[in-house]
C-alpha cells in the first residue's frame, strides 16, 4: 500500500512583491504627509492673521477707553549696539527664522533714529515708556531707548539663500492703505506751503494725498512692537498721574510661529508729529505677512 506524503507549503512574499508594497506605501506617504504639513502651515497662518488683527483691535480698544495708547512698546532694537534684537542665525551660523531675518532687514536697512522733536508726540499719545533689548520698559525721554522712524520701503521677500531681499533687489514692498511706505515717508517729510524754489509752494503729489491731510503737521512713521513689555493695566496721560485702565486686556502680540531666541511680535505703526500733536496708530503688521490698516477697525 502506498501512502501519499502530505507536504506543507509555506507562503511568503517574493522580493518583487515586497518592493511593490514598499513603493505603494511610499507613494501614499508622499501624498498624505504634505497634506498634513500644509494643514499645519495654513492653521498657523490663520492664527497669525487673527493675532495680528487682535493686536490692532486691542490697541485701538485701549485708546478708545482710556484716551491714550498703552505704554511699554518695544523699539525692536538693542540700544547698547543699535542692532535689531532678533536672532537670525543659530549657533552653527545657519538661518534660524525667516520672520526674524525680515524684521532685522527692515529695521536695520530702512529706519533711522527718531528726532527728539517727535518724542513729545508719542508722550502725548500716552506712550510714556519704551523697552529695548531684553530690558524692562524705560522712560521714553531716556536717550538709551532710541526709537526708530521708517526711512524707506520695507520688503517681506526672501532670497533663495534665506537672506532678506530688499526693495532694491526686487523685494515686494509692504504697503499701508495700498501705498508703499516710502510714499508715507515723503509725504510726512514735506513742509507744506513752503517755497518750492520754483515760484510755487510745496504740495502733496499723487498718492501722498492718501497719506496726509492738507492741514496735517509733518510726521514720521514709527514702528513699535507689541511685545510682552506693554502695560495693559495702566494708562499714562502725559503730565498727569497714571490711572487704571478702563478695559481689561491681556495680550502679548506674539506670532504663533515660535522659535527660541527669535523676536516675533507684531508691529504697530504710529504717525509721530513734529509739533507734538498726539501720535496716531495707522496700522499693524506681521513683519513677514503684511499690514492691517487701523481704519478697518
Amino acid at each position: 500500500m502506498f501512502y501519499k506524503t502530505r507536504q506543507t507549503v509555506r507562503k511568503s512574499f517574493s522580493l518583487i512583491e515586497l518592493l511593490i508594497v514598499i513603493a505603494i506605501m511610499g507613494a501614499l506617504a508622499a501624498l498624505i504627509l504634505p497634506a498634513f504639513s500644509d494643514s499645519e502651515t495654513q492653521a498657523k497662518d490663520t492664527a497669525c492673521d487673527y493675532n495680528n488683527a487682535g493686536t490692532l483691535r486691542y490697541v485701538t480698544m485701549f485708546k478708545a477707553a482710556n484716551g491714550v495708547y498703552p505704554s511699554g512698546f518695544h523699539t525692536g532694537m538693542n540700544a547698547a549696539t543699535g542692532d535689531v534684537t532678533v536672532q537670525t542665525k543659530d549657533e552653527n551660523d545657519a538661518d534660524k527664522d525667516a520672520m526674524a531675518t525680515v524684521t532685522a532687514g527692515n529695521m536695520t536697512g530702512a529706519t533711522e533714529a527718531l528726532d527728539a522733536a517727535y518724542i513729545a508726540s508719542l508722550q502725548n499719545a500716552g506712550i510714556a515708556q519704551l523697552a529695548y533689548g531684553k530690558e524692562a520698559a524705560e522712560d521714553i525721554a531716556n536717550a538709551a531707548v532710541t526709537p526708530r522712524a521708517i526711512s524707506g520701503d520695507w520688503s517681506d521677500s526672501m532670497n533663495a539663500d534665506g537672506t532678506h531681499k530688499t526693495i532694491t533687489d526686487g523685494g515686494e514692498a509692504l504697503t499701508l492703505k495700498g501705498v508703499p511706505l516710502s510714499t508715507w515717508v515723503s509725504a510726512g517729510n514735506k513742509e507744506l506751503g513752503a517755497d518750492d524754489g520754483a515760484g510755487g509752494t510745496v504740495a502733496l503729489d499723487g498718492d501722498e494725498k492718501r497719506c496726509r491731510k492738507a492741514d496735517e503737521p509733518s510726521f514720521k512713521i514709527v514702528p513699535l512692537f507689541a511685545a510682552s513689555t506693554i502695560d495693559w493695566e495702566k494708562a499714562y496721560p502725559y503730565n498727569s498721574a497714571s490711572q487704571d485702565s478702563k478695559v481689561s486686556v491681556a495680550m502679548e502680540g506674539k506670532c504663533p510661529w515660535l522659535d527660541a531666541g527669535t523676536f516675533r511680535y507684531y508691529i504697530c505703526f504710529f504717525k509721530a508729529y513734529s509739533d507734538g500733536t498726539a501720535a496716531k496708530l495707522i496700522g499693524t503688521a506681521c513683519p513677514e505677512c503684511g499690514i492691517l490698516d487701523a481704519d478697518d477697525f
